[in-house]
């Protein structure tokens, strides 16, 4: 019998429903579903699956609802399924209901996948939960938050069970399922303030809905009523997880470390303790330690060895890439690049990947390895996405600024100038800088005026950089630049090249006061840059002065023109709100 109790569950229960027929078409089976006051379309849902559709109105009591869908069940056995949870592989139980061992046991437990966001694959916790049960007397407890009071032996099922009823995303359900949960749970404490496992709940609830500091107190109150009542916290290492996690939350970290360890004391072999204590650690920069509690972490998750402990979840089995992640900062942040390097490899996923190039990038630069450089972009980046691209050229720029040795520079800028797409045409404009060279390839020189400085990084100034050294025209590039564009790229080039000013000034002299807008419009912002930057000399500082007031005078007087619109030139406005 499968037994299903659903309110407003059109969403996911098709799906559920479909997912379903494979074991009901293996295994003599009925379908019974009792709706609690739907107004969606849920019964019509229902009702294409099955003629055992009942009606029982809703009376804050999960478990006296639950027991109501058990006392329509004939089946020798009792599948309990909610209308956002799918069996997404019948298969295991399929086998185990024809077996003759299913005999042997009274319980099936079953791995399930809770889904917190459907746009972030890590976003979910795990979770082994009783779903089967032989049909003998079998009934749950429990206002809220219903406990079935299953018989031993026990056997897992395989095959998971996906659960969206998580969603962060949708905040509607989180709002409906805060106040529901909250107000039975404080009604239940408020018979009986000395239930530790309804103070746990109410601190889910209050996490869930990122009430922080509200979540900590319930938790305190979970662990100090188990503590007053001798109960055993062994069976109860959900206290401990969900206490070291609002710590956590709140950035308590060395209260963080002192429950986790009291918690390691009692049980070993659970993933979030050594996820939160090892987070804990990072945070207090206990570099060592942290370290070998997430490879303590990756054992457990690759070993599949952790506990499978029904009264819990594993709210951290969906972080094993970014403890990939945070091991191979670690070890960069100790030296140790081999090490950061073969946990980097072991990342899958492209979000979490990002995060990993800037270290990638630096350990081969700055360990000379620019063959393993240039090796690690053709295979990893130049295929990526643009963003991808973009991250890993924004990291290579970081680490070019902290190079001092200008061969070492040379070598690594000459590895792009065969990148893609405008990077190319970049790192060529760059190794002309490094030569000194003052005269462009045509090719190249049109190439640049064409690029789209809008949609790209804003190192891209360093394009700026030679025209202002070679005492090239700017406008040549900057005439379709907004003055906020243009802002941007002087302050990038007057904070990371040394001699900007310098150059800015020659640049000035060398270029007669403005006869036209775009001209007026770029002298006059070098001219204000190198008054800002104040890197230079009186003379040249009187000089940048007389400048940007000729050069501003000029461009006020033009700019705010009605004849300027009527052109269509808007680009000279500020934004589309000036003009």
């Amino acid at each position: 019998s499968i037994a299903m109790m659903v309110k407003n569950e059109e969403k996911y229960l098709q799906e559920c429903l479909e997912a379903l027929q494979p074991l009901r078409e293996a295994v003599d089976s009925e379908l019974i579903i009792v709706d609690t006051g739907s107004e969606d379309r849920t019964v019509e849902i229902a009702r294409q699956f099955t003629d055992k559709v009942y009606f029982h109105q809703w009376n804050n009591d999960f478990a006296a609802m639950r027991n109501k869908t058990i006392e329509y069940a004939t089946g020798e056995w009792l599948l309990i399924l909610d209308g956002d949870e799918i069996l997404a592989d019948a298969r295991g139980a399929i086998r185990f209901l024809k077996s003759p061992d299913s005999k042997k046991y009274k319980t099936g437990i079953f791995k399930f996948r809770n889904t917190t966001r459907l746009d972030d694959e890590s976003a979910y916790f795990t979770c082994y939960l009783p779903r089967l049960f032989k049909n003998d007397n079998f009934s749950y407890k429990g206002s809220i938050h219903e406990q079935p009071q299953f018989k031993n032996p026990i056997v897992e099922i395989p095959g998971e069970i996906i659960h969206y009823g998580y969603l962060s995303t949708d905040k509607e359900l989180m709002e409906y399922k805060f106040r529901r949960n909250v107000g039975i749970l404080k009604e239940e404490l408020a018979k009986n303030s000395e239930n530790s496992y309804y103070w746990f709940q109410l601190s889910q609830s209050y996490g869930m809905y990122q009430d922080y500091e509200n979540a900590l107190e319930a938790a305190l109150k979970a662990y100090q009523t188990a503590c007053r009542n001798n109960e055993d916290l062994a069976d109860r290492m959900y206290i401990y997880d969900q206490l070291a996690l609002c710590y956590l939350w709140n950035k308590r970290y060395e209260d963080v470390e002192a429950t986790c360890r009291e918690a390691l004391k009692i049980k070993k072999g659970y993933l979030d303790i050594h996820y939160y204590l090892a987070e804990a650690q990072r945070a207090m920069s206990k570099d060592r330690e942290a370290i070998k509690n997430y490879r303590e972490y990756l054992r457990l998750y690759l070993d599949d060895s952790y506990q499978m402990d029904v009264t819990m979840s594993n709210k951290t089995a969906g972080k094993h890439e970014y403890v990939c992640l945070y091991l191979c900062m670690l070890h960069h942040k100790l030296r140790e690049d081999e090490a950061a390097l073969r946990y980097a490899k072991k990342i899958s996923s492209e979000k979490v990947f990002c995060q990993a190039i800037p270290q990638i990038g630096e350990i081969y630069a700055d360990s000379g390895k620019f063959t393993r450089l240039r090796g690690f972009y053709q295979e990893k980046i130049e295929d990526s996405e643009d963003t991808v691209v973009d991250i890993f050229f924004t990291a290579l720029e970081n680490t070019l600024l902290k190079v001092k040795d200008d061969d070492r520079r040379a070598r690594i800028i000459e590895l792009f100038t065969a990148a893609r797409d405008s990077y190319a045409l970049l790192y060529r404009v760059k190794q002309l800088v490094l030569q000194d060279k003052n005269e462009m390839p045509k090719e190249l020189y049109e190439a640049v005026k064409d690029i789209d400085y809008l949609k790209l990084p804003v190192f891209f100034a360093d394009i700026l950089y030679w025209f202002i050294k070679n005492k090239h025209e700017l406008r040549e590039i900057t005439g379709r630049f907004r003055l906020p564009l243009i802002q941007s790229h002087f302050a990038y080039l007057a904070q990371t090249h040394k001699n900007f000013s310098e150059e800015a000034v020659a640049y000035l002299q060398a270029s007669p006061q403005a006869a036209d807008l775009d001209t007026a419009k770029v002298n006059k912002e070098l001219a204000k840059t190198i008054l800002l930057a104040d890197k230079c000399n009186k003379e040249q500082y009187r000089y940048a002065l007389e400048r940007y007031l000729a050069e501003g005078t000029y461009y006020l007087a033009r700019v705010y023109n009605p004849l300027l619109l009527e052109k269509g030139r808007v680009g000279d406005f500020m934004c589309d709100e000036d003009a």
